[in-house]
């Protein structure tokens, strides 16, 4: 699924993995997004993507906003609300 690729719990192996590669972890509050959504599309994934409200709002097709998104970068909105819903690092 398109968006932004996550682990929907963090446990021991979880943190192995994000260790491996090097990257931070943050968990997300899910309930402070608006524009955003998360579904789980596996056992051991979730995908962040912009919500169909957000879609229908700004006349853009999931590609479309996925593009805008990544052209941006921080300074985009679903950027920023995403920062917003950051609890703290693991």
């Amino acid at each position: 699924m398109a968006g932004l690729s996550t682990k929907p719990k963090y446990d021991s192996q979880t943190k192995k993995f994000f260790e491996k590669i090097g990257a931070e972890v943050h968990e997300i509050e899910v309930s402070k997004l608006i524009n955003l959504e998360v579904i789980q599309d596996g056992k051991a994934h979730a995908s962040i993507m912009p919500s169909e409200d957000y879609l229908k709002k700004n006349n853009m097709t999931m590609l479309e906003a996925l593009e805008d998104w990544s052209s941006q970068g921080n300074d985009h909105v679903l950027s920023k609300e995403l920062s917003n819903a950051v609890k703290c690092p693991l």
